[in-house]
């Protein structure tokens, strides 16, 4: 896998690997690792998906080597694919480092917030939601999965925007509305900032604006 790392990030491309496990994990930082040693550093943003499980010896490594963790929270809640599957697999000792991203965040991880689709929903609200409950949507009572993991809606919709832009090698032309920027931009019926997170998933799109051109209206929205 250095190899492969090592080719692929001399040509100048942005490496964006799939990893579960924390074998997986350690083995695409190692992979980076071989590839900044050969290659020296250069603006990439190379990503590690999913990060299910990390090593604690290596929350560290994503800042040293600039890596950024793509990460899905929707799955970071109670549900037969935590319960049943990776809790019994990981075993007790290990269970607080399943979805554990305050723990990678409070490193110095740089990360953006992803959906997993097709096989979860892209509402990116949902899966916010469950970012700072961990929880399933609308709580449910069900109790929260490693909640000191928890992210804050400050950095939920960053991960959604300005961290997202960079992901996509777009963070100066899209992510935030600043002068020079694309207008791309939503507007939502409430405010993100104070809206109580269990309601989060209820959030409805208004208007969908692309490079500041409409794309989409709800038909009840006269704004």
């Amino acid at each position: 896998m250095p190899e492969l790392f090592t080719a692929f990030d001399a040509a100048r491309f942005q490496i964006h690997t799939h990893v579960i496990g924390d074998g997986a994990v350690r083995a695409a930082l190692d992979g980076v690792e071989a590839a900044r040693k050969a290659n020296g550093a250069w603006p990439a943003l190379h990503q590690l998906a999913h990060v299910q499980c990390v090593d604690p010896a290596d929350l560290a490594r994503f800042a040293e080597l600039g890596v950024m963790a793509n990460i899905q929270p929707l799955w970071a809640r109670h549900a037969p694919s935590v319960t049943e599957v990776t809790l019994p697999k990981v075993g007790k000792e290990r269970e607080r480092l399943v979805y554990a991203f305050r723990s990678l965040i409070r490193a110095g991880a740089d990360f953006a917030l992803s959906s997993d689709w097709g096989v979860s929903t892209l509402n990116p609200f949902h899966i916010m939601e469950t970012a700072m409950t961990r929880q399933p949507v609308g709580g449910g009572g069900v109790e929260p999965f490693l909640p000191d993991e928890v992210l804050t809606r400050y950095e939920c919709v960053l991960g959604y925007t300005l961290h997202a832009a960079r992901a996509a090698w777009r963070g100066q032309q899209t992510g935030q509305l600043t002068p020079g920027f694309r207008a791309d931009l939503i507007v939502v019926d409430r405010d993100l900032l104070v809206s109580d997170p269990v309601a989060f998933g209820e959030t409805k799109v208004l208007l969908t604006l692309l490079d500041g051109a409409e794309v989409w209206r709800d038909p009840g929205f006269d704004g």
